[in-house]
């Protein structure tokens, strides 16, 4: 299922199957049916949702994506009804201090509000009931929209479903490898090397192709020669990730930080200017500016590309700078000779085929049978060249290893016939992943695209939403989300951050069917704004609010909104503030109950409420660079 709420709502659900969960219904006389029917509903209305979202993929039979976010707002509510029955166990077991106590007999009667009240009429009792009667009457109402549905699964779903449930081989690190493009490769070095009458400018070297045809690997294998050469063909060498709204002095800053593998202490555009000159001037340098603009180049686009090229000015003679892009427009605006540039080409079928051999065989195709190579090559020539979409097919089948049967069914979905933005091997390859990786993969779409990230800091984050599968061993959740990582890692939905071999980033067609898989399920702002614009009930249901963008630059916070967001975001997961210039954290943060999350680090808070002491399902709190922080909470 797409979107967050297959897995966490799972994980829910096994959390109220204890026996603390039991002795806490038996306790507080509360309807055990509810509960059971609750989870019977929402396991039918999953299963509709994952029916509609594979037709939705094919374009056939669409009932709208209202439907689709209604269903998942629901199951959201699911969970929180289950997660504040869960709260109120753990409530229960930090008062007795013991959780051996529940069991016990318990007393007849209750105070509230200063009188005895039987358990039966107890608020806790009956708005905990209430909450799961209507969330079943909610999801019945959902389903029944779609109750045409109910015995029309699709034969292709049920083979996913087969499929996932079976134990397959984890792709091999050696896939990450490149292979191909050999020739294109030679090229790209020729025109590095190239010494003629125009050495006395600054070279640009535009590449030109399609997304998904290699334009970022092939740079980067090229990049990555240069600099291990002995001795290195250019004194520098740097890498920027450029976006269609970039702005010149993030990329200036960017360019530094890669130089000089520190923070850049200016922020205004012209001492950032000045501050890359000094790292440039009278030497040779290599610079990579990866996918640059999509679209059509405006005005506005000339102009930051003039005020982006002046520091490059200054570089010795020999210095190149490849662009890389989709739009021929763009490689005409930057290119030194006026309509020169690099087109990339998709690959051709032995290059495509070579490519597939390498990933989707683990012995690179050797034992592979005639008949599971006819199969290959079908399935190679629905992927057009592309070496994105044949890495990441050659990652599932990989999987697969020699089951004709599945190589068959991949070879003859209807996914193929697909007339959606996403490439369709990508779609194969995401409903193939086992659903609990399906929805930690979906939650990268938070991040904006080019974002690096570390493998840490996603871990954490899965498992503070409620992402892992609970195992019947011993081993720590953050060590699961790991290998769910690595998972994706080796299988091409997230690839090695270039800057930085210790980060991550995803490419940006993976970024897109990220996007729409969780579509309707997030809000990015880029303002203060935002948050007023947001309607009452997005509000009360937000689980996560991440600042992915520089707070300096980004979404401000001062103490009126923070207490807002405090107030109104009852329901909150992750609770990230890093970076923002607040000195006080409001009480009411205590009030959070469902929150696992909490990242305070680089604000000038100087110390934190005793309140948060109540809260019982915080997992992380994570405090770096607070300068300012005196004393925590005893």
């Amino acid at each position: 299922m797409s979107g967050f709420e297959q897995a966490a709502f799972a994980a829910a659900g096994k959390r109220l199957s204890t026996q603390g969960a039991h002795d806490f219904f038996f306790k507080w006389e509360l309807d055990n049916s509810l509960l059971q029917r609750l989870k019977s509903q929402v396991e039918e209305t999953k299963r509709l949702l994952k029916v509609e979202e594979t037709r939705q993929i094919v374009q056939e039979h669409k009932i709208g994506d209202e439907w689709l976010k209604r269903a998942r707002f629901a199951l959201y509510d699911a969970e929180d009804v289950l997660d504040k029955i869960d709260t109120d166990v753990q409530k229960e077991k930090y008062r007795a201090g013991d959780s051996r106590r529940f069991g016990y007999p318990f007393e007849k009667k209750l105070r509230y509000k200063g009188k005895d009240v039987g358990r039966s009429f107890h608020p806790l009792k009956k708005t905990r009931e209430a909450e799961m009667s209507e969330i079943i009457l909610k999801l019945k109402s959902i389903a029944s929209e779609v109750s045409h549905l109910s015995k029309d699964s699709t034969a292709e779903l049920a083979a996913i479903r087969e499929a996932r449930g079976k134990p397959t081989s984890s792709v091999n690190d050696t896939i990450k490898k490149v292979c191909g493009r050999s020739e294109d490769k030679k090229e790209i070095l020729k025109l590095l090397e190239s010494r003629d009458g125009a050495d006395d400018a600054l070279r640009v070297i535009p590449i030109v192709g399609l997304g998904g045809v290699g334009k970022t690997t092939l740079p980067n294998t090229v990049f990555k020669e240069c600099r291990s050469s002995t001795p290195p063909m250019f004194d520098v060498s740097a890498w920027a990730c450029l976006s269609d709204e970039f702005k010149v002095v993030d990329v200036i800053k960017s360019i530094l930080e890669f130089i000089t593998k520190k923070n850049p202490e200016s922020n205004g555009l012209d001492s950032l200017q000045q501050e890359l000159k000094k790292e440039l001037k009278d030497k040779t340098f290599l610079l990579i500016l990866d996918d640059m603009w999509s679209n059509d180049i405006s005005s506005e686009d000339s102009r930051k590309w003039d005020e982006l090229r002046i520091p490059f000015l200054v570089g010795k003679p020999g210095s190149r700078i490849i662009v890389t892009t989709r739009s021929k427009d763009v490689a005409e605006t930057v290119t030194s000779v006026r309509g020169i540039f690099y087109q990339l080409n998709v690959m051709l079928e032995d290059e495509s085929w070579s490519l597939f051999e390498f990933v989707a065989f683990p012995d690179g195709g050797e034992s592979a049978t005639p008949a599971l190579k006819k199969i290959g090559r079908g399935i190679v020539d629905k992927c057009k060249g592309l070496p994105l979409a044949i890495k990441m097919i050659g990652g599932l089948l990989f999987r697969y290893g020699n089951n004709i049967k599945e190589w068959k069914n991949v070879l003859q979905s209807t996914v193929w016939s697909s007339t959606s933005k996403i490439l369709p091997s990508l779609w194969l390859s995401y409903y193939h992943l086992p659903e609990y990786i399906q929805q930690c993969f979906a939650y990268i779409s938070l991040f904006p695209k080019d974002y690096v990230f570390k493998m840490e800091e996603m871990v954490m984050l899965w498992v503070a939403e409620g992402f892992i599968e609970k195992t019947p061993t011993t081993e720590q959740e953050e060590d699961v989300a790991g290998r769910y990582f690595n998972h994706l890692l080796l299988n091409f939905f997230i690839q090695d951050s270039i800057s930085d071999s210790s980060q991550f980033v995803l490419h940006d067609l993976v970024h897109d069917l990220a996007e729409y898989v969780s579509r309707g399920l997030c809000v990015q702002g880029k303002d203060e704004v935002l948050l007023y614009n947001l309607k009452v009930q997005q509000l009360t249901r937000l689980r996560t609010f991440l600042p992915t963008v520089n707070p300096c630059e980004g979404l401000y916070l001062d103490k009126k909104i923070l207490s807002d967001i405090l107030s109104d975001f009852k329901l909150l997961r992750v609770l990230s503030l890093e970076g923002y210039p607040i000195s006080v954290l409001p009480v009411s943060v205590g009030d959070m109950k469902l929150l696992r999350y909490m990242n305070i680090s680089k604000t000038d808070i100087e110390c934190l409420p005793q309140k948060i002491c109540r809260l019982y399902n915080l997992q992380f709190l994570i405090i770096r660079d607070c300068r300012k922080l005196k004393r925590l909470p005893a």
